[in-house]
This record gives structure tokens, sequence and C-alpha cells, in this order.
């Protein structure tokens, strides 16, 4: 009896559990980049649906609603600068989704890495090379 239960429960919880989703646009996005959010809830709008994100433990924003369009919840955000919140870099955000007060879903987006050009003494140390080759091609 216990494992007809059992699978009656997998059988009512496995259809909920793969109708909730999140996807958001830019997949990596970096500081100052308008995130998208989209979530598939598998409820409609009579229910009280809201979201937050949050930059490590320093700051997470107050839950704001999000909007139901054609069958999925939808909301944006700015991604923060790192600078601003104390921070030497941002990594990942969080991002809580509540229906009705409770954690529907919890995900983490990667923000991109910035790609770092060489510095001025990079690009210094080359020059002053090519000076010293020749230079001593000269003296000989």
């Amino acid at each position: 009896m216990k494992y007809i239960a059992l699978i009656a429960a997998i059988i009512v919880v496995f259809p909920v559990a793969n109708a909730m989703s999140m996807e958001w646009e830019p997949k990596n996005p970096k500081e100052g980049d308008v995130v998208k959010i989209y979530a598939t809830l598998g409820i409609d709008e009579s229910h009280d649906v809201r979201y937050e994100y949050c930059v490590g433990e320093t700051f997470c924003s107050i839950p704001q609603p999000m909007k139901y369009e054609n069958g999925k919840w939808v909301a944006n955000f700015t991604v923060p600068n790192a600078k601003n919140l104390g921070l030497k870099e941002i990594k990942s955000i969080e991002v809580k989704i509540f229906v009705d007060g409770n954690i529907t879903i919890d995900k983490n987006i990667t923000l991109a890495k910035e790609k770092k050009t060489p510095s001025f003494e990079f690009v210094s140390v080359i020059a002053a090379g090519f000076i010293a080759i020749l230079w001593r091609k000269r003296w000989r």
C-alpha cells in the first residue's frame, strides 16, 4: 500500500515540478545590463507572483511584482554596479520567485567575465624589448 501511495504522489507532483522553470536574457549579463526574467509556473493571474534578486550577502532588492504575459510571468531588472555596492566584482546574482509569499524558484545567474585588454605596462615592456634588440644590433 505504501508503494501505491508513493507512486501516486510522484505522478501528481512530477508534472507540477516540470511545469516550473525560469529563463533569462541575456544568458550571461554584464554590469549595467537589463536582465529580463521569464518564469513558467503553471498558475494564472489570480496569484501574487514576485521576484527579488540578491548580490551575495551585501544586497537584496525589495520583492517586486511580476506581470503575466502569454502564459509566462515576466519581469526585468538592471544588474547593479559592483563599486556602488562596495564590492570588487559581481560573479553571480541569485534570483528568487515567490508565489503567494513562498519561494518557488531560486536560481543563480552567472555574469559575463570582463575581457581585459593588455595594460599600458605590457605594451611598454614589448616596446622596450624591440628598442633593446635594435640598439644591440646597432653596436655590432
